[in-house]
């Protein structure tokens, strides 16, 4: 059924399924296996006693594109998430928004081996991503698949024996897309503009185990003439310190970072 080897660190046993039947049947049998996928996330010296490696399941490498959406597979490289992105150009299939923040993740070596699930399952640079861009993750188990959005993921922990198989992402146009990255996470600020004319706008902070994300502040802009008034940049600021405020997290250095960032960012636009 499967390949067996050992792992020269401890002695684990690593099982390489082909196959979503065959991945859930061997998790079945050994309860305590843990999905392996890019490796970054585990230690040489901490292996558990058995590993579930994804690398034989075909679907978990996939990359496709429809009218509307791209899906991946998250087995996929974010080095190759990123080099798909400038392949594109102008008729970009991965968008900024996406392949800036997975571009300030370690180093190409890192990058090279990491996958786009651990990256989401771990938090951090993708998570302010995938919430802007409205992202949806199938997660699947032995008898089911349901999707969720990013934005719930961020509060949800997986089930017993389910796992992250694909993630889906509109192909929405974002005419600017700002992005800061922090040691704590990223800041991602994305604005569509039809006519000189403000007519979306997401700001998210993605970090570990943080996610931040005012809705009501982006209503502040919409339908506001580009270049923006500086007041209005100066009252979309006021309104998110507001409603960091009322959050025990981030510590106070870094909401003052957050809140200097947006502010920086939106003036780049005014006039």
């Amino acid at each position: 059924m499967a390949e067996y080897r050992n792992a020269i660190q401890n002695q684990a046993s690593v099982l390489q399924p082909s196959s979503f039947g065959e991945l859930f049947l061997l998790w079945e049998r050994y309860p305590g296996a843990v999905p392996y996928a890019g490796g970054t996330g585990i230690g040489l010296t901490s292996l558990p006693r058995g590993i579930l490696s994804l690398e034989g399941i075909g679907d978990l490498l996939s990359i496709t594109r429809t009218e509307r959406y791209l899906e991946l597979g998250a087995m996929v490289r974010i080095g190759e998430i990123i080099a798909l992105g400038k392949s594109a150009q102008r008729n970009a299939i991965v968008s900024e928004a996406l392949t800036l923040p997975l571009g300030s993740i370690a180093g190409p070596a890192v990058r090279n081996l990491a996958t786009i699930g651990g990256c989401v399952i771990s938090g951090g640079d993708a998570a302010a991503s995938m919430t802007a861009l409205d992202a949806r993750y199938e997660l699947r188990t032995a008898k089911a698949a349901r999707w969720i959005s990013a934005a719930r993921f961020a509060g949800v922990n997986l089930g017993k024996q389910e796992l992250l198989t694909r993630i889906r992402i509109p192909l929405d146009q974002w005419d600017y897309t700002i992005h800061r990255k922090f040691d704590e996470g990223s800041l991602l600020i994305l604005i569509q503009n039809q006519k000189n004319l403000l007519t979306k706008i997401q700001v998210v902070f993605g970090g570990k185990a943080l996610l931040l994300r005012d809705k009501n502040t982006e209503t502040l802009l919409e339908g506001k003439n580009l270049p923006l008034d500086k007041k209005d940049v100066r009252r979309f600021g006021e309104l998110w310190e507001s409603y960091l405020e009322g959050l025990d997290a981030p510590e106070p250095f870094l909401k003052t970072r957050i809140l200097n960032s947006i502010e920086a960012g939106l003036l780049g636009l005014a006039d």
